[in-house]
């Protein structure tokens, strides 16, 4: 009891920093009455001030379940800051009488748990109760879980599309406004607010020069990440040299290198690429899925390209033991499918993938490749061939696993690419619009690109049943985002004439402000782009064009024998000799006096001295020829 009175008289007359003097006299008071839960509370308070995380866990774990009931909020707490968030979130929200700070941490511990419908719904409740003190760290904490869910693609729960004008007055709430543009893809508008967080940092006076450098870190990465997506390599390279590594956590230093990795030019080494990477990998950190997925795909390419097939393969299994995201995994089986290949032949690839196919018809990895090595042949026949075998097995089957595949948004896009390359577009129209009939019936996680792009291509359609559908799909996009300017659009394009969603016209950006970026001297001088022939239809060859400029060709060797005699190689053959006489431009006919003398000397022409001047004519002997037959006949009969 004395413990006890000593130990409160402790806490009247000590101050919020005096954190090691109460843990003194709670360890003092311990040692006098192991059973006493206020100095054991006293002690738990200590440690967390104290940022020994792993101490108060084991303090908790120590005193049993009356300390975990009695600090129920600490103890919440403690699990959270010991990376047990799922624990941490069960307990804070089974707890009977739930108050202010429970909710906070249950809040936080579900953002960190990647719970993040329940993390912006626990926000949205705590931002009602309007706790004035709090406002500046609820908008911060809110901000940052709807950029999450832009990253994690479900922006129907989104509570703040656009950021407002509190918004862009903090370096904090700008820097997770960036991020959810980043994970829509406006690379445009991240870039601005980037830039502004980066200024509204420097000049925070509240910091220190030392937390600023922490507090750039993350603003500059995801700067570099815009940069390069954008094609300022130059600038994107420049910005890397200027971040400091020193002190900075693990997660963050493999992040910065992998990032180094990709906008460098001169890293044309794999296996000092893959050495480099490796050398900053970190066990202990616990990155959100799409840094984990990142982290992933960097670690296989590598692997790849440095010809580390078997363990590519090993790493690929170990890797998607563990996962959920759908992407992820069919992009992990193309890896997987990739290294198996152990750089073979295009040929023996494409054999060897085949066979595969047919064992496994539902390996998506497998298919894609086998689709990009048909497509890289120039076989769009063979490819589309294989994905439409692949697609009939799998309508046949009615495990949830197949059907799941077989809707797929890339398997489907995929299957419209090799459709657009065969000039068939009402068969890939066909594909998307069954598989959005797949994803209007999911409640959660629906694919808005996949359902938007099965949207447009029924609004191609004169039909007025695709024209419904397509008004249906574009309604349940908007539903998700009532900021999607495509799914107005759609809205719109879609709707009956006289119909109330003719008014949502007025929400789509006029033609002035769309063309307000148009150079239009610029295209004018440009001139009129020249369009690529059409895909050939299915079935005709794929015969490589006629080139439009001839190539020079190359003198033939020709061998001594077959040259005359007096060949002379400085001279120039005659181009025409291989015409006639009369044909050649140098050909000239005789005169009358050549062709008189012709006619002359003709054979059986009568002889005369003014014929043939200065030519002597002998007398020839007339029957001489018959004298002669007369002779040769008298010597035979000798």
């Amino acid at each position: 009891m004395a413990g006890t009175q000593s130990l409160s008289s402790l806490l009247q007359q000590t101050t919020l920093d005096d954190h090691e003097e109460i843990l003194k006299a709670a360890n003092s008071a311990l040692k006098k009455s192991k059973t006493d839960l206020q100095a054991e509370h006293a002690r738990v308070v200590a440690f967390l001030k104290l940022d020994r995380w792993d101490d108060a866990f084991r303090a908790f774990s120590d005193a049993g379940d009356a300390l975990k009931k009695q600090a129920r909020v600490e103890w919440a707490y403690t699990l959270y800051k010991t990376e047990r968030f799922a624990e941490a979130q069960k307990f804070a929200g089974e707890a009977k009488a739930q108050d202010y700070s429970l909710a906070h941490v249950e809040a936080q511990a579900a953002y960190r748990a990647e719970n993040f419908a329940r993390a912006v719904e626990l926000y949205g409740k705590l931002s009602a109760q309007g706790q004035e003190d709090e406002e500046n760290d609820l908008r911060i904490n809110s901000g940052a879980t709807d950029a999450q869910l832009f990253w994690a693609r479900q922006n129907g729960l989104v509570r703040k599309p656009k950021p407002g004008r509190e918004d862009l007055e903090q370096f904090e709430t700008a820097f997770n406004a960036a991020c959810g543009y980043l994970g829509r893809g406006e690379l445009k508008q991240a870039q601005l607010l980037l830039q502004r967080a980066t200024s509204l940092c420097n000049a925070a006076d509240e910091l220190s020069e030392k937390e600023k450098k922490q507090e750039l870190i993350p603003i500059q990465l995801q700067r570099i990440l815009v940069l390069h997506r954008l094609s300022k390599l130059e600038e994107a390279e420049r910005l890397c040299s200027e971040i400091d590594l020193t002190e900075t956590s693990d997660l963050t230093k493999h992040i910065a290198q992998a990032t180094k990795l990709a906008i460098s030019n001169g890293s044309a080494n794999p296996y000092l690429s893959q050495r480099f990477l490796s050398s900053s990998a970190t066990t202990s950190a616990k990155p959100c899925w799409y840094q984990k997925a990142a982290l992933q795909r960097n670690e296989v390419t590598l692997d790849l390209q440095a010809n580390k097939l078997r363990p590519t393969s090993q790493a690929v299994d170990g890797h998607t033991s563990d996962l959920d995201n759908e992407y992820q995994k069919v992009w992990l089986g193309v890896a997987k499918a990739t290294a198996q290949l152990k750089s073979q032949s295009s040929f023996e690839a494409t054999e060897a993938l085949a066979n595969a196919l047919r064992q496994r018809p539902n390996d998506l990895g497998t298919l894609l490749t086998l689709v990009q090595l048909y497509l890289k042949n120039g076989n769009t026949n063979a490819a589309a061939a294989a994905l439409e075998s692949v697609s009939s097995t799998l309508d046949k089957s009615s495990a949830a696993s197949d059907v799941a595949i077989w809707n797929n948004p890339a398997f489907i896009a995929t299957t419209v690419a090799v459709y657009a390359q065969q000039n068939r577009p009402s068969k890939g129209r066909e594909a998307l619009t069954n598989s959005a009939s797949y994803w209007q019936s999911k409640s959660a996680n629906i694919q808005t690109n996949l359902l938007k792009a099965a949207g447009a291509a029924l609004t191609e359609s004169t039909n007025l049943v695709d024209s419904e559908k397509a008004h249906k799909i574009f309604n349940l996009v908007h539903a998700q985002d009532t900021s999607d300017l495509a799914a107005i659009a759609g809205i719109v394009t879609s709707s009956e004439k006289g119909s109330n969603d003719a008014d949502m016209v007025d929400r789509l950006p006029s033609v002035e402000q769309l063309t307000t970026d148009v150079n239009v001297s610029t295209l004018e001088e440009a001139g009129v782009a020249k369009l690529k022939p059409r895909a050939q239809a299915a079935g005709a060859g794929t015969k490589r064009a006629a080139d439009t400029q001839p190539k020079p060709s190359k003198a033939k060797r020709v061998r001594k024998s077959r040259l005359p005699k007096d060949y002379d190689p400085e001279k120039k053959p005659d181009p025409e000799r291989w015409l006639p006489m009369k044909d050649r431009s140098y050909w000239r006919p005789k005169g009358k006096k050549k062709k008189a003398a012709g006619h002359a000397a003709t054979q059986g022409g009568m002889a005369s001295e003014d014929n043939r001047p200065g030519t002597p004519i002998q007398q020839q002997n007339k029957g001489g020829a018959a004298a002669s037959k007369s002779q040769k006949k008298k010597g035979k009969g000798k």
